[in-house]
């Protein structure tokens, strides 16, 4: 660690081995920046998990004892082993990674210890929409706060609403470039294709990511037999790549539609895998009812795939209609099927609106540009 950088306690809710978009995020800023050093607080959940963990310059201390109660006792939990950590590190500085358990857990600290506390918001969910108790909680944490991190302006304005004097950096979640513009061969595209049944000639759309309501699946899977009607000439397909508890469903509902041949379930990939599946499809399509940011979308873009979405939440950072992607409306099956099939039937199009959102992808949402920021802001907080 440099010998000005303070070290940073970090509460999070979730971390490796369970973790998802927003943790993989907190992940890359934490091994992006090597001149600090984290201590990474996060609830065990599993017995099977080390209670304490190196990672060169990255501790991580995993608290309870590998059970689901972990979770709901870890504001307790974190602050007292967070205690702990200040008195070896008194010059630490607090950040908590969504305002959930763990913001709790800062929350105590910063009340209990006066350090300095930095409050990064990643939510995806309506937040105005949940329990009244949720919401109470969250406003508590967001007014502790000493700055905060939004990772789209969508966010940046909730938390304004909860506190309007506190001082908000907007720094979205990035993409790892290397890996997600790197272009699988022939051979191997078309050998995963015939694993999956793909045939030359299909259209292939794809959805990456969780298959829960707030991703807008319904009115996708009712789409597709409008998408196919209009090119009959053509198979559609639609990767389904990712697990959640609307999977029955969507299943029960593509047998209804009559299209269950047409979709392929992929539960579970690892990023390297991710990619391949990307680079089979035309087109990436998420007719989501919210969005804190959308980091699947960029996935996509960085891959060169043509994105369609709708203009909620954080999504309308970079999804510009008709400029980096079109903008559907997620309630209205026909909409939805209307901008994938324009973009199906005009190849032109397709490839001026991947190429714009690469290139924006490239340009503002690498990882190393994306930890340069916060070690900017980790700097600035005295």
């Amino acid at each position: 660690m440099s010998d000005n950088a303070k070290p940073v306690l970090v509460f999070t809710t979730a971390y490796q081995p369970r973790a998802s978009g927003a943790e993989i995020a907190l992940a890359a800023v934490a091994e992006g920046l090597p001149q600090i050093d984290f201590h990474i607080l996060t609830p065990r959940y599993y017995s099977s998990s080390a209670k304490l963990e190196q990672q060169g310059h990255i501790t991580i201390y995993r608290l309870g004892w590998g059970i689901w109660l972990d979770k709901w006792l870890f504001p307790i939990l974190g602050f007292f082993a967070g205690l702990g950590l200040l008195k070896r590190h008194p010059r630490a500085l607090l950040h908590a990674w969504q305002a959930s358990q763990a913001g709790g857990a800062a929350w105590l600290l910063r009340w209990w210890s006066g350090r300095p506390l930095l409050l990064t918001l990643q939510e995806g969910e309506r937040l105005d929409r949940q329990v009244w108790w949720l919401r109470f909680f969250r406003w508590l944490i967001i007014r502790r706060a000493d700055q905060a991190v939004a990772i789209s302006q969508y966010l940046k304005k909730f938390i304004q609403t909860s506190a309007p004097n506190l001082p908000v950096t907007v720094i979205p979640n990035g993409v790892a470039l290397e890996q997600f513009t790197h272009l699988s061969s022939y051979g191997e595209q078309a050998q995963l294709a015939d694993q999956l049944g793909i045939r030359p000639g299909d259209k292939v759309l794809i959805h990456t990511g969780r298959l829960a309501t707030k991703n807008g699946l319904i009115n996708l899977l009712k789409a597709i037999p409008l998408v196919q009607e209009k090119l009959s000439q053509t198979t559609i397909k639609l990767l389904l790549v990712g697990s959640g508890p609307e999977g029955d469903k969507l299943a029960s509902l593509a047998h209804e539609l009559g299209i269950e041949q047409q979709i392929i379930w992929i539960k579970q990939v690892n990023q390297v895998q991710l990619v391949k599946y990307l680079q089979l499809a035309q087109v990436f399509i998420r007719p989501s009812l919210t969005e804190g940011l959308g980091n699947s979308f960029l996935e996509a873009m960085a891959a060169g795939v043509v994105i369609v979405g709708s203009g909620v939440g954080g999504i309308i950072d970079f999804l510009k209609d008709s400029e980096t992607g079109l903008v559907c409306d997620p309630l209205n099956p026909a909409d939805i099927a209307e901008k994938i099939y324009r973009l199906l039937d005009n190849s032109a199009l397709k490839q001026k609106l991947a190429e714009a959102g690469q290139q924006l992808v490239l340009e503002k949402y690498g990882w190393e540009k994306i930890a340069t920021q916060y070690a900017k802001l980790y700097q600035s907080i005295k």
